[in-house]
């Protein structure tokens, strides 16, 4: 059976909504193509240039330019890690940054590609920020019909207003004092949909809002999607974490958690995963481990799979699953070392001892427990 079953997630964002009708705007480059792997992890450099190839062709075969530069971000222990960033800059100096998401079960890795906004024309980008700028200056006053009212008519009465509101005011209450918005990044995930991204400053750490639009019948830019969050690794995202983290993994515990200590800072891509430190009211201490289970960096929802490695209360929620109550558990160690086992003693009320083995691998966990005899 599998012990561990201890996982959630938390999203905030919308589904997102794409009216039929679009107009191509600026320059469309996303790169499609068939998935290359890497032989191993040592095999950065070759792993590279194969990327590179791959990228530069289609670039090539839409812009007439190639790479001058290209650099590619391995995760360690790629390809269990599912994301790759890489910066290339093409002849004329311009910059781009790819990304590719190798999702399981999804077949062929995803790539995307955005670029600093100063690379675009002037006039096309102060066309496409109307409805954003727009958004976000209400979304700062808190003004939600004014949020509802910048968003594309379809999507505004998918949405309503009550429904905004519960979905934005969280964010904006977490927000001190916002400055001005700044555009950073664009993007075209598919060809007529279009992805800004903005940096909000605050005095609780940096925010980032995302915005896909299309163009109507009548060549406006329409909102059909958008994503405000914190900034990965940000302060403020560090806090979002541990309010999530505490919410979800309290109710295996019989006291409140009051703190998460780790390195929450490193949950930045998709695959990444660290252990930390449960710190209970009575001070007691507890593992877990928190792996990011979706991008960051796009329109996907930063879930989080969060999930209890302390053996004690993995042996104790199995015991209390089946009826019963364990009147001690010794363990050699707190943790079950990835890929190994540990043997604890359990005795239960009844009086009856066994010794029960954990297994594990990343997060899972399974636990054998022998029957005693009749």
């Amino acid at each position: 059976m599998t012990s561990n079953p201890f996982q959630a997630g938390e999203t905030q964002a919308l589904n997102p909504y794409w009216p039929a009708s679009a107009l191509a705007f600026l320059i469309w480059l996303a790169a499609s193509f068939a998935a290359f792997s890497p032989a191993s992890a040592a095999d950065t450099s070759d792993a590279t240039q194969g990327f590179r190839g791959e990228l530069e062709s289609q670039f090539r075969a839409a812009t007439g330019l190639g790479f001058s530069a290209f650099d590619c971000a391995f995760p360690q222990g790629w390809p269990n890690s599912r994301e790759i960033l890489c910066d290339a800059t093409d002849e004329e100096g311009d910059t781009f940054l790819y990304r590719l998401l190798r999702v399981e079960g999804q077949g062929a890795p995803r790539i995307i590609m955005k670029q600093p906004v100063g690379q675009l024309n002037p006039e096309g980008l102060a066309t496409l920020r109307k409805p954003t700028d727009a958004f976000l200056a209400a979304f700062i006053d808190r003004d939600w019909p004014a949020v509802l009212a910048s968003v594309s008519p379809s999507f505004e009465s998918q949405l309503g207003l009550e429904d905004l509101q519960a979905l934005l005011a969280p964010m904006r209450d977490r927000l001190d004092s916002v400055g001005k918005p700044q555009a950073s990044h664009y993007a075209s995930p598919s060809e007529g949909l279009h992805q800004l991204e903005y940096s909000l400053e605050s005095s609780p750490g940096e925010a980032v809002g995302r915005f896909r639009l299309r163009f109507d019948a009548q060549g406006d830019p329409q909102i059909v999607s958008f994503l405000i969050t914190a900034k990965p690794g940000s302060p403020l995202y560090i806090d979002l974490l541990q309010d999530t983290g505490k919410a979800v993994l309290n109710q295996f515990f019989d006291q409140p958690i009051l703190r998460i200590d780790g390195p929450l800072h490193q949950l930045l891509y998709l695959g990444d995963h660290v252990e930390i430190t449960l710190v209970l009211a009575d001070d007691s201490r507890a593992k877990a481990r928190i792996e990011q289970h979706a991008s960051a960096y796009d329109l996907d929802t930063d879930d989080f799979r969060f999930q209890v490695l302390d053996a004690s209360t993995l042996i104790r929620l199995h015991l209390a699953s089946q009826g019963q109550t364990a009147s001690s558990i010794d363990c050699p160690q707190t943790v079950v070392p990835d890929g190994g086992t540990l043997d604890c003693r359990v005795t239960v009320e009844d009086g009856l001892t066994s010794t029960a083995r954990l297994m594990r691998q990343g997060g899972d966990h399974r636990l054998r427990i022998p029957r005693a005899p009749d």
